[in-house]
C-alpha cells in the first residue's frame, strides 16, 4: 500500500491520511555561531550583574544596559 508511512488522524467524522512526502519540516537548524554569540552576551550580562549587585535597582538597570 502506498500509504503505509502516512500520518493518519481523525477529524471527527473522517479518517485523513497524509503521505510522507507532504509532511511539514520541523524547525530550522541553528548555526553554532549564533550559540557562541548568545553565550558571550550572557557572560557579559552576568559579569555586569555581579558588579552592580550593591547598586539600587534603577541604577543597576542603567549600569547593566550601558555595559
Amino acid at each position: 500500500m502506498a500509504y503505509e508511512k502516512a500520518k493518519v488522524y481523525f477529524d471527527g467524522g473522517h479518517y485523513i491520511a497524509i503521505p510522507k512526502e507532504h509532511y511539514q519540516r520541523s524547525g530550522r537548524k541553528r548555526t553554532t555561531s549564533k550559540k557562541q554569540e548568545i553565550g558571550s552576551t550572557r557572560e557579559k550580562f552576568e559579569q555586569a550583574f555581579t558588579e552592580s549587585k550593591e547598586l539600587p535597582k534603577r541604577e543597576r538597570k542603567e549600569y547593566i544596559y550601558n555595559k
